[in-house]
């Protein structure tokens, strides 16, 4: 709960009646038959020769036996690369040992969430960058084309940052947007760069 206040999982299609009630059934075969979860999510991404797997669209690893059923599904899925977003440290570290997955941290250490104000991103990429991290700038903050299905970002970098995008705040109407957008076009194209 401390975390959910803006996050983007709290409105625009999450609050929909539909996407709650799948949300919940999914919830409930996680919390409840795990061992069936791991059996079909595996079948899936094998039927389906699915090479690229975003773990959760919302929400996160949320105890052991749930981390180590993901690391069942990424070893026995290793020609698919798998990402996704957490603020569990426990979980940052559980998945070191696979390479076929990249955890992406949502509250970064010494600077905070992955995600604010332009003055915000550019001081957490700077900060980021001056440590030597790879780093990334979401581009769905400048661009309405970009969308997770055509990027690989999160699958390829250990810091992702996202530029607020809510109904209080216009990241276009801000004074030092032309500044993150300069450094969003400037950075290398993620389909350039090499998987770690």
């Amino acid at each position: 709960p401390c975390h959910c206040d803006k996050c983007y999982a709290t409105r625009g299609r999450y609050v929909f009646d539909t996407v709650k009630n799948a949300n919940a059934r999914k919830t409930i075969i996680a919390r409840n038959d795990i061992d069936w979860m791991v059996a079909a999510i595996t079948a899936q991404i094998k039927a389906e020769h699915i090479r690229i797997c975003r773990v959760h669209a919302s929400g996160d690893f949320d105890s052991l036996e749930y981390i180590a059923a993901w690391k069942k599904i990424v070893a026995d899925c290793s020609d698919t690369v798998f990402w996704t977003y957490t603020k569990n440290h426990v979980a940052e570290h559980s998945f070191d040992e696979l390479p076929n997955i990249n955890i992406v941290k949502s509250v970064i250490p010494g600077i905070g969430f992955n995600f604010g104000h332009c003055d915000y991103i550019i001081r957490a990429y700077k900060a980021l960058k001056a440590i030597g991290k790879n780093v990334y700038i979401c581009r769905c903050g400048i661009d309405k084309n970009q969308h997770c299905t055509n990027c690989t970002a999160c699958s390829k970098n250990d810091f992702v940052l996202f530029i607020e995008h809510s109904t209080e705040y216009k990241a276009e109407k801000d004074p030092l947007f032309p500044v993150v957008k300069e450094l969003i076009e400037n950075q290398a194209d993620p389909a350039d760069r090499v998987a770690a």
